[in-house]
């Protein structure tokens, strides 16, 4: 992934995978020195800042990076969310939590009910801003080339993690538009963008059996739950 995120005669994203460091352009505002690679999560972050900007076409002064939120009481905790993409006025159109593609199917839950629905309220009452869409973002690595992999939330139609699980979970992209289109699913084709894929190892079936459990309960079994609810 290296050549591909070092492009440009002024790259917004330099990785040295030999000395694991990483480098953004001083044009992002980012709200922690970050400098090393600590895992492969780091990587799909610096892909994607890349993509918004060299393939996108989205400034990178309107990209942040390791946005904190005071949360909690004692002790006082300070989430972060990845990455948050603003269009002119200051709203955020992408608020964006990146993940491990190894991990991404596995934490896809926990990851959208804590940091993206947990902390897009937090953004909302600190800027007064409104958020447009919540990314769950990593990188398709199988095959070339890298692509978006992604699930991509309306939050104002799905304010809450309960209202959006209980809707199905439903996403209205897998990857990224440019110019604050949008997004839009790429549908399914041989030999296309998105090509049926054939091999799974067994951790991935595993996320899949529990991800389709999770569906079938949140959109099947509300009338089942009522029914064996005690009177």
């Amino acid at each position: 992934m290296e050549s591909t995120v070092n492009l440009g005669d002024a790259p917004v994203v330099e990785l040295n995978l030999q000395a694991r460091s990483v480098t953004y352009s001083k044009k992002l505002k980012s709200h922690r020195d970050i400098k090393e690679i600590a895992g492969d999560e780091e990587m799909a972050r610096a892909f994607l800042v890349n993509r918004l900007v060299r393939v996108l076409e989205y400034k990178p002064e309107m990209i942040e990076l390791e946005k904190e939120y005071a949360a909690g009481r004692k002790p006082k905790l300070t989430p972060r969310i990845d990455l948050i993409l603003k269009d002119s006025t200051g709203n955020p159109f992408f608020f964006v939590e990146c993940k491990d593609p190894t991990k991404y199917e596995a934490e896809r839950l926990a990851a959208i009910r804590q940091q993206l629905f947990g902390l897009a309220p937090l953004e909302q009452g600190q800027t007064g801003k409104k958020v447009k869409y919540l990314v769950y973002y990593t990188v398709e690595t199988r095959g070339e080339p890298v692509r978006d992999r992604a699930i991509i939330i309306d939050y104002a139609k799905y304010p809450t993690f309960d209202a959006w699980n209980e809707a199905g979970q439903p996403s209205i992209g897998d990857s990224l538009p440019e110019q604050y289109n949008q997004p839009q699913k790429t549908p399914l084709s041989r030999g296309g963008k998105r090509d049926l894929r054939k091999e799974f190892d067994q951790k991935e079936i595993k996320a899949l059996a529990t991800e389709l459990h999770d569906v079938l309960w949140a959109v099947v079994a509300p009338a089942t739950r009522r029914c064996l609810a005690p009177s």
